[in-house]
């Protein structure tokens, strides 16, 4: 009877210790985090350029740029995200930055991450392109005495569309 007793009382040290073994108090997978983007400019960019003061998002937060072209936020919650950014330079401002001549008026810096999984504290390269945004064509019609209807064609070099407004003009 006794060998029982101390058979079963092992038995059931050796299962609390199993079970407690199983437990874990690792809170990382819900600690907030803090997460860098670093954005690196276009290819052809001149080595010097960086993209500075610039708004960079992921998800529902939202960062600017330093002056090392890195966005930091604080308090990010493990997860996927979207990460993106975008800016418009002059002709003026990409011949600066490239030393290149300006083929168009306007152009679009920009680069994303779609469903990236952030899971600790890191830094995230997100490397950016550049898109010539280009008017081709304005119409203006007036139809009755206080309505304008404008129809502007515009194209990025990946994108074309077809935009159409009508503004009320009282």
């Amino acid at each position: 009877m006794n060998r029982t007793i101390s058979f079963i009382t092992k038995m059931m040290f050796a299962a609390v210790t199993v079970i407690m073994a199983a437990c874990s108090s690792d809170d990382n997978a819900t600690q907030a985090l803090t997460v860098q983007v670093k954005v690196s400019m276009p290819e052809g960019f001149k080595s010097d350029i960086l993209y500075t003061g610039h708004t960079v998002t992921m998800g529902k937060y939202t960062a600017i740029t330093n002056e090392k072209g890195i966005a930091t936020f604080e308090g990010v919650i493990p997860d996927l995200y979207d990460i993106s950014t975008s800016c418009e330079i002059t002709a003026e401002e990409y011949e600066e930055m490239t030393g290149n001549d300006p083929q168009n008026e306007n152009y679009v810096i920009s680069g994303s991450l779609l469903k990236y999984t952030v899971g600790s504290s890191t830094t995230i390269e997100l490397q950016t392109s550049i898109s010539a945004k280009q008017l081709l064509s304005a119409k203006f019609t007036m139809q009755e005495p206080k309505t304008t209807i404008i129809k502007i064609i515009w194209q990025e070099s990946t994108l074309s569309s077809l935009i159409t407004r009508t503004k009320l003009l009282i």
